[in-house]
């Protein structure tokens, strides 16, 4: 068989579908510490980049200082219990975020839904940064593999 039967044959069999989905499951905790640690924690930033709305309040400033958490923006991470029961929820061949903690409802009526979700940013390090080089040896591995 030629070469180019067999990587037309490759290309017949090989899923791209199933293996974005594979591969967003694999980096399921890439895309759960770029929301909770890169833009949560970190920066104090919904999905959309804007700022969470300050200020905390004066016994949460000082527990957050107590514990050495930084009182300069809002993290949503004053015991760990809210960032820890994130999960990724697939349907439709997207993704959403979501957390298992009590308090997600009243943390999403006081800071709006955009708390779950990556921003630009993250979705473009997500992209070029862990998906697009997976891809590129998956393919490279079962399509070019002649």
């Amino acid at each position: 068989m030629s070469k180019v039967l067999k990587l037309e044959q490759n290309l017949k069999r090989f899923n791209l579908e199933a293996t974005l989905d594979s591969i967003l499951r694999e980096f399921e905790s890439v895309i759960i510490d770029l929301n909770t640690e890169n833009q949560l924690f970190e920066r104090g930033i919904d999905a959309n980049g804007e700022a969470l709305p300050m200020p905390y309040a004066p016994f949460t400033v000082d527990y957050k200082q107590a514990v050495g958490q930084p009182t300069d923006r809002i993290t949503l991470r004053d015991t760990g219990e809210f960032h820890s029961g994130f999960f990724v929820r697939y349907k439709n061949k997207e993704f959403s975020l979501w957390s298992s903690d009590g308090k997600t409802e009243e943390l999403i009526d006081r800071w709006g839904e955009d708390i779950f979700g990556l921003t630009e940013e993250s979705l473009n390090e997500l992209i070029w940064g862990y998906i697009y080089p997976e891809l590129m040896r998956i393919i490279t591995k079962e399509v070019f593999e002649l």
